[in-house]
């Protein structure tokens, strides 16, 4: 249990399965050799993200949204913690480099880079440094689309990339509307401190619009082929879009977890999505 407090288990389980979703979409067909790429993307994320909680220990200790996590609890030493990351990290780098090769591990180097350098450095000066990190989002589906033998440089792939990197935004966001003020505690930088709660509120149902928008034009770069697949996307944004803006115009009490009900729709749409782009070869 420790183990996946550390390496913030539903975050890289995500991920891998944005992994498996490029690769179906770049072989056109379900194969096992998705699983290689699905467990070094699984292992790399678990180990950036233990990584993540090494550098964040003292600021987590000053937040009672994260002062129960395995360091700042006390229930595993820092040392150890930085060791079972950096084992994890080096299995999936290398689980990478073997399914797509180096460019897969380049992608993958630049992923961890990403989120435990420049992300970690501009989020202890911006608001907004949610907004450059989000470009992790996209190295899953593009190193999975890499392991079906697929190049980086082929336009159909990019809408599905810029999909999972928007769609972090919002679900970031809206843990900011509860957890804002501990942010602010801890000393870091808060959205709150730029824009008014209701502001916030119609920048995430801005920017939830915008990501349901692009996934739908996933079809005109040629990843999507299936009309099925095109009206799936289309039910599950409106959905989406329509549950986020109900529960942003009427949201519930202030009690502890209240922010809870938005990240499940966010988290199910996006496994929707997922979902739709894993199966569009059977749906045409």
């Amino acid at each position: 249990m420790m183990a996946l407090d550390l390496t913030k288990f539903k975050i890289p389980l995500f991920a891998s399965f944005s992994t498996a979703a490029g690769f179906v979409l770049g072989r056109r067909e379900w194969s096992q050799e998705m699983v290689m790429p699905m467990i070094g993307v699984f292992l790399l994320g678990s180990g950036a993200c233990g990584l993540n909680q090494f550098q964040e220990r003292e600021r987590d200790r000053l937040m009672e949204r994260t002062k129960g996590r395995p360091i700042p609890s006390g229930r595993l030493e820092a040392i150890s913690a930085l060791k079972i990351s950096g084992m994890l990290t080096l299995l999936g780098l290398s689980l990478l480099t073997f399914s797509a090769g180096f460019g897969g591990l380049g992608f993958g180097l630049f992923g961890l880079v990403w989120y435990n350098g420049v992300y970690f450095y501009l989020k202890k000066r911006t608001a907004f440094a949610a907004v450059v990190g989000s470009l992790t989002g996209g190295v899953p589906p593009l190193l999975g689309w890499m392991s079906a033998g697929r190049s980086f440089s082929d336009w159909a792939i990019w809408p599905i990339i810029l999909f999972f990197c928007l769609w972090q935004i919002p679900h970031f966001w809206s843990l900011l509307l509860e957890w804002g003020r501990d942010y602010e505690r801890a000393g870091w930088p808060s959205i709150h401190r730029r824009f008014a709660m209701d502001q916030l509120r119609r920048l995430i149902i801005v920017w939830v619009f915008a990501t349901a928008t692009v996934a739908l034009i996933a079809p005109l770069f040629g990843a999507v082929q299936s009309c099925g697949t095109l009206m799936g996307l289309f039910i599950s944004g409106a959905l989406w879009v329509g549950g986020v803006y109900r529960f942003l115009a009427n949201p519930p009490g202030r009690g502890r977890g209240w922010s809870t009900p938005i990240t499940r729709i966010h988290s199910l749409y996006c496994l929707a999505v997922m979902c739709f782009l894993s199966f569009d070869s059977f749906l045409s």
